[in-house]
C-alpha cells in the first residue's frame, strides 16, 4: 500500500516540510507493542523504538503519523524521531 492509501496527504507533507532539518522518513503507526511500534513507511513496514534521550514527548499510538530514522547499526530497529 502507498502512504496515500494510509491517509498521507498534502497537509501532512506540509507539516513535515515545515520542520527544521531532516527529521526522518514519514510513516503511520500500524501496531503497538510494549516498547516497539510497527510503522508503515513508503518502502514497507519497519520496527521502531523511542530512544530515552529523544525529543519525542509522548508514546505514539496506532494511527499516529511519525517520522522515523534507521538505527546506527543495520540490526537496530528504526527510531521515532518526531
Amino acid at each position: 500500500m502507498s502512504l496515500e492509501e494510509w491517509g498521507w496527504n498534502d497537509g501532512w507533507a506540509a507539516r513535515v516540510a515545515g520542520l527544521e532539518g531532516d527529521r526522518g522518513t514519514p510513516g503511520r503507526v500500524v501496531e503497538q507493542g510494549r516498547d516497539r511500534w510497527t510503522v508503515q513507511c513508503a518502502e514497507g513496514p519497519v520496527a521502531a523504538r523511542i530512544v530515552s534521550a529523544s525529543e519525542v514527548p509522548f508514546a505514539p499510538v496506532v494511527g499516529d503519523w511519525v517520522l522515523v530514522a534507521p538505527g546506527p547499526e543495520t540490526s537496530d530497529p528504526w527510531t521515532v524521531t518526531h
